[in-house]
């Protein structure tokens, strides 16, 4: 079977930070630099509480608009129902895909998230 090329996407990987102020001097930062495909948001200020969480990315997709927005846990979650419900929010935020929110080794809180 032959494979179809994929064009290159430029995505830059961003540092969650704290603020909506920040995060929204980031994007603009980005935006002026490239015409970015998407932006990645990560670590930093995740995995603090669940309405944080919640309201980041909120922030972030007010920021990026209509641009793929990807998210990066950093394995900062620890319970499943808490990522459950933040995972139903991030639905909302029509993010293109979610990162490692568990440590590896929590296999069946993946498989559970999943479904």
């Amino acid at each position: 079977m032959r494979e179809e090329k994929q064009p290159v996407q430029k995505m830059p990987g961003i540092l969650m930070p704290g603020t909506k102020e920040e995060i929204d001097e980031l994007v603009a930062h980005h935006k002026a630099d490239c015409n970015y495909h998407g932006y990645k948001f990560g670590w930093g200020a995740l995995g603090e509480s669940e309405e944080k969480d919640v309201k980041l990315v909120e922030y972030c997709r007010e920021a990026v608009g209509d641009s793929r927005l990807m998210i990066d846990i950093g394995m900062r979650w620890t319970d499943y129902k808490y990522a459950l419900r933040v995972s139903k929010e991030y639905e909302k935020q029509k993010i293109y895909w979610l990162e490692e929110p568990f440590a590896p080794d929590r296999t069946p809180d993946f498989g559970r998230l999943s479904e």
